[in-house]
């Protein structure tokens, strides 16, 4: 049945630390504000407060009131256009609301009365109009027209440009510095500028930032690491990449598992200790170990005697073209030197 109702309306829009206010109606449309303190777990509702008269002008619902059924819904345009909300052009849930001497009371988003979530983020579009359809027996709805257009409070601008992606943001200040979206300005000399708390447990990660393709280049892990172009930090702190220091590094103990560079240098490293070895290279940086020996120069310390490793060899001082017939050659080394001294023990008897 078409009464052709007409509605004076009243509109609370409660959204994320913005409360703003609005007064809608079919036929003149004036806008008020008001400002709420932002607190954890604000409601996501609209409530909505009309008047509800016939095409005469006959207030409905009577002093003991009337159960009157809307639908309520967002659309872009103050006529056709696309539906925002319910999501995917979704048919509306039915509102069961009291109507008495032609006032009634609704709260869009509140589950308690009607299943539709307001999940909606208003910061996708500046342009909003709310379509309002009413029935007085739940099955034939008549739309009323125009949709009203809900406009923000001066505070809600104002509060707007924290989400803007066009204006800049400031906290603490009003200047921003110089391109920045966000510059936060301590107040103090106490100040906190930024704090961070994680949740007990915390699984996702507490701080990130990324490049424009989405990959991480910053990240604080929910374990507390720190990771520098990486998203999983496995240590305290893990860069995934080269680092340059310009000063000194100091290091408790220092793990390498491929190779280092020294003055240039590059070294390859063996991948095991072996006790009582040496670093030997192959000069070209490859590191292995070498068993050490009591032998060196030819000669093999047995302990009480050091002897030629070689038994055939000849034994050369002071010169490096000994006579082939000797076994010791002695060369002189200037025309002063001695060629063997021989110097005995106080004592000596044998």
């Amino acid at each position: 049945m078409n009464r052709n109702y007409t509605a004076l309306h009243h509109l609370k829009r409660v959204f994320p630390k913005i409360v703003s206010a609005f007064l809608l109606s079919v036929l003149v449309f004036v806008s008020f504000f008001d400002l709420a303190q932002s607190a954890a777990g604000v409601p996501r509702i609209i409530s909505y407060q009309g008047r509800l008269a016939n095409a005469a002008g006959d207030l409905q619902g009577g002093s003991s009131g009337t159960t009157f059924y809307f639908k309520f819904s967002l659309h872009t345009a103050s006529s056709g256009g696309s539906q925002l909300w319910p999501a995917n052009s979704a048919t509306p849930c039915t509102h069961s609301l009291t109507v008495t001497n032609g006032v009634f009371n609704a709260g869009i988003g509140d589950t308690s009365e009607c299943s539709d979530i307001l999940d909606y983020d208003f910061t996708q579009n500046d342009t909003i109009y709310l379509q309002v359809q009413v029935s007085s027996n739940g099955s034939s709805f008549e739309t009323l027209i125009p949709r009203q257009r809900i406009d923000s409070s001066a505070y809600a601008i104002t509060a707007s440009t924290l989400i803007s992606t066009s204006t800049q943001s400031r906290l603490g200040t009003t200047t921003s510095i110089g391109s920045s979206l966000l510059t936060v300005e301590a107040t103090s000399t106490n100040s906190i500028l930024v704090s961070l708390r994680s949740f007990l447990n915390q699984v996702a990660d507490i701080f990130q930032i990324q490049d424009s393709f989405g990959t991480d280049i910053f990240t604080v892990s929910g374990g507390g690491n720190i990771g520098i172009a990486t998203s999983t930090p496995s240590q305290p702190f893990s860069v995934h990449g080269n680092a340059l220091i310009s000063g000194n590094l100091s290091v408790a103990n220092l793990i390498a598992t491929g190779t280092t560079k020294f003055n240039g240098v590059t070294y390859t490293w063996p991948s095991s200790v072996s006790a009582g070895n040496f670093l030997q290279t192959d000069g070209s940086g490859n590191l292995t170990w070498a068993a050490a020996s009591a032998s060196g120069g030819g000669f093999t310390d047995s302990g009480t005697l050091v002897h030629l490793t070689t038994q055939t060899d000849n034994l050369s001082i002071g010169t490096t073209t000994p006579d082939v017939r000797s076994i010791v050659t002695i060369g002189a080394t200037s025309t002063t030197a001695n060629l063997l001294t021989l110097k005995t023990q106080t004592g000596q008897t044998g």
